[in-house]
């Protein structure tokens, strides 16, 4: 099976067998224009992936970062790539297929909350579980969801969308101020940072130099690298986001009650493994007595790879290609 996830800034790419293990993968980043630039460059990693594979895949399933009409199986919405909005996508790349190589291909789409719980689910550290959750930080904040068994959509196929939970309430108009993700998703950790250095640069002096004296050089990775050499304005904006981050895993906890939460994405993989102490700590003082027992906060050991091989499962349950 080729999967492909699409991202605001990247592309991955796969080649995933029966037993869920992912055995090629490709990454390029995403055309800035969007659009069919963007379809061009889907194409493309399948001709690339298809040479690789020196034959025709059983099918191809595509993760977006946005919302996804099940049903019809197009994309109604992606929100951080220009241009993406009501997109057959499916069909135009199944019948550009049959025209290149002479055979029909199954194509499906589904959204990355989805495809990154059906990875852990089926691959990853979540295994065994019937009720999970993925926390997916990144650029962006989402939920992925499987009760039961079964992966969570909701009735319009938006659930999960968390970036958007308000946690005060100075909304003005157009601007956005105080949602989830702009407290947690990497460019804004960078826009905050940024900010402060430019306010406060005696600050930042550490943070300066390893962004080589720049500060539109300073992005998440150098803020961790700070934080990890004993940096002490990255130690408290980054314990603050993980107390954030805590609040907001109880808060799902005391919501949904699964067995686990895993902990995806660069920048929720990053704090999971800095602090994973706080985390709990936090969470078990918020939720309710009874549940502490049942507290299981795990970090993803597939990283991107859970939408790859998630989305390789999706296609097998839409199909039933296996």
């Amino acid at each position: 099976m080729l999967t492909i996830d699409l991202g605001a800034s990247k592309i991955a790419a796969g080649l995933v067998d029966k037993d869920m293990y992912l055995r090629e993968t490709y990454i390029e980043r995403t055309d800035v224009r969007g659009g069919e630039f963007v379809i061009d460059q889907i194409r493309g990693i399948i001709r690339v992936l298809r040479e690789r594979l020196r034959e025709d895949p059983l099918g191809v399933g595509i993760t977006v970062p946005g919302i996804v009409d099940y049903n019809r199986n197009i994309v109604l919405h992606v929100p951080n790539i220009p241009k993406w909005y009501m997109l057959d996508i499916a069909t135009e790349i199944s019948e550009w297929y049959k025209r290149l190589w002479g055979k029909e291909i199954t194509v499906v789409l589904l959204d990355d909350r989805v495809a990154a719980v059906l990875g852990e689910a089926v691959a990853g550290v979540a295994r065994g579980f019937r009720n999970i959750v993925s926390l997916i930080i990144g650029s962006g904040v989402g939920l992925g969801m499987i009760f039961d068994n079964k992966p969570y959509t909701g009735s319009f196929n938006v659930s999960g969308a968390i970036g958007w939970w308000l946690l005060n309430k100075e909304v003005v108009g157009e601007t956005k101020k105080g949602f989830l993700e702009e407290e947690l998703a990497g460019p804004y950790i960078e826009v905050e940072m940024k900010n402060l250095c430019r306010s406060y640069p005696e600050k930042c002096r550490y943070i300066l130099y390893l962004s080589k004296g720049s500060i539109e050089n300073i992005t998440s990775e150098i803020i961790f690298r700070a934080y990890d050499e004993g940096d002490i304005l990255t130690k408290t904006i980054l314990t603050r986001k993980a107390t954030i981050l805590a609040i907001t895993i109880a808060n799902i906890i005391s919501l949904l009650a699964p067995d686990i939460v895993v902990l995806n994405g660069t920048i929720g993989v990053e704090l999971g493994k800095r602090f994973s102490g706080l985390l709990k700590s936090v969470v078990s003082e918020i939720i309710n007595p009874y549940m502490r027992q049942y507290i299981n906060i795990t970090i993803s050991e597939l990283g991107f790879k859970a939408n790859l091989i998630g989305a390789a499962s999706y296609l097998i349950r839409k199909t039933q290609i296996l």
